[in-house]
């Protein structure tokens, strides 16, 4: 079911103050929820439910969602922090070129080497943390 949100609403009849309260949705209820992970796709291909979300209206998707690099919350942070310093769009080219320069960095050193950048960039942030004793 959707989620409304109510607010209240003053109403002034003959110098009397009606607290009441409105109802507000975004969205329909015809307007299904966004699929949030590709394997979900995947997984609902061919079948009778993807053909009905195929051809029914979609809720826009969360801000935070996207099939980018930067899937993990801790990622997702770290280029949000990076954005907050810089132009967002600077921000994502940036951590773009970052991951491009750990990829070439670590495929010029060979095999039997970590090649994933989220990998690299995870463990450099756990590296940089303060140790609780």
């Amino acid at each position: 079911m959707l989620k409304c949100l109510t607010r209240p609403l003053l109403i002034q009849q003959n110098s009397l103050n009606l607290l009441g309260s409105r109802l507000m949705c975004m969205w329909p209820e015809r307007f299904e929820k966004p699929v949030k992970d590709v394997a979900e796709i995947r997984k609902l291909k061919g079948t009778p439910e993807y053909r009905r979300l195929a051809a029914s209206p979609i809720k826009a998707a969360v801000r935070d969602a996207s099939f980018s690099y930067f899937q993990d919350p801790l990622l997702q942070k770290f280029t949000k922090m990076v954005a907050l310093h810089t132009n967002t769009t600077v921000g994502e080219k940036i951590m773009l070129r970052v991951y491009e320069k750990i990829k070439a960095a670590q495929m010029k050193k060979g095999r039997n080497v970590e090649t994933d950048p989220s990998k690299i960039i995870l463990q450099a942030i756990e590296n940089t943390r303060p140790v609780m004793i």
